[in-house]
């Protein structure tokens, strides 16, 4: 395993990110089409992909006596703060000062303390409410709450034992959702957001980049089709629910448990085979440019919808267009100016060619 960037990864962050989007511009086809949660869901395995493969390099660098278990778990942390927290914290801090004049829906009245500490996702398991234009921060929880397990566990464990680890954490999980639909009879949204849920989603990424890379992965180059059949699912649900007899809720949940498993055999056939028509596409410089700066984008697309939805409707979709371009020019200067430069360590590194495929 090596640091090298994986050809399709940066297109697939973009086409990820492009369903959350349209999930949330046009969320009167929430009931019907929901693609935004295949969206987070396929960001979900593709950052465990990436960041188990950075923890297990880690913990054998520990083994070969090259680091301490302090020093690798520091340097983890770390990366992840220069990746996540500048965007993240300076976004809160702009609401934090637009709260001390004005009341700010989904920031004020008890919700700020679980966006700082990013627990949003627990927040909403407990009240079963989303925070509005904040709603989306429930996934970057889970995820961070991913990596602080994810970064103490497998540091401290040997490398041979890695994917049992991860193995057990899913199937745990897996017992989990279903101890909390069936015992708990949990609703829809506690489940859709809890941690052990989504964290499983995480630890599959990881199982499966273990497997790159080991004897027999070619084999997967032929899962193209699981990409296909991801893609298709959210438009599938009406007719799957017809057709089993089943209701909404119950369709949603089984997509809960098929949808990653769909993802990671797309992300193995994307790794394993990039010499294919898919990744060529993925490859686009469009998608490659939108999939670099994924992370601003996602963090700052729902402010600007909601900003957006406030002004006069012209034309049919000039509100939504208006937001996707804010979304691209500010992410964009969000990446030059302030996330690119901290990630470099040095002053000027805004003048560098972006980095693709950034963990």
């Amino acid at each position: 395993m090596t640091d090298t960037r994986i050809a399709g990864f940066d297109g697939l962050r973009a086409v990820a990110a492009l369903m959350v989007f349209a999930h949330h511009a046009w969320f009167e086809l929430h009931q019907r089409i929901n693609v935004g949660s295949h969206g987070v869901w396929l960001f979900f395995v593709l950052s465990g992909f990436l960041i188990v493969r950075i923890l297990h390099r880690q913990r054998l660098a520990i083994e070969r006596g090259e680091a301490g278990f302090g020093q690798m778990l520091l340097a983890f942390a770390i990366r992840r703060a220069r990746r996540l927290f500048p965007v993240y914290y300076l976004t809160l801090g702009a609401f934090a000062a637009l709260a001390l004049v004005r009341p700010v829906p989904g920031f004020s009245g008890g919700w700020w303390p679980w966006h700082w500490s990013w627990t949003t996702n627990l927040a909403v398991v407990r009240t079963g409410e989303w925070p509005g234009a904040f709603a989306h921060l429930w996934s970057l929880a889970v995820e961070q709450q991913f990596y602080l397990a994810a970064g103490l566990l497998l540091l401290l464990l040997p490398s041979s034992r890695h994917m049992a680890a991860l193995a057990l954490a899913v199937l745990l999980a897996i017992a989990w959702k279903l101890h909390l639909t069936l015992a708990l009879d949990a609703g829809i949204v506690a489940v859709y957001a809890d941690p052990l849920v989504n964290g499983a989603m995480i630890a599959w990424g990881g199982i499966l980049g273990l497997m790159a890379g080991r004897p027999g992965f070619a084999r997967w180059k032929r899962a193209a089709p699981a990409g296909l059949l991801l893609f298709l699912m959210p438009l599938l649900y009406d007719q799957l629910r017809t057709a089993a007899g089943l209701s909404a809720g119950e369709v949603f949940m089984a997509a809960q448990i098929l949808s990653p498993l769909l993802a990671g055999l797309l992300l193995l056939q994307i790794a394993g085979a990039p010499q294919t028509r898919l990744v060529r596409l993925l490859e686009a410089r469009p998608l490659v440019r939108l999939g670099t700066v994924s992370y601003g984008f996602y963090v700052y697309h729902h402010f600007l919808l909601h900003l957006a939805h406030r002004l006069p409707e012209p034309f049919p979709g000039f509100q939504t267009a208006a937001s996707f371009a804010a979304s691209l020019a500010v992410s964009w200067a969000s990446w030059v100016l302030l996330e690119r430069p901290l990630l470099a360590g040095r002053p000027g590194a805004w003048r560098q060619r972006p980095a693709g495929a950034v963990a």
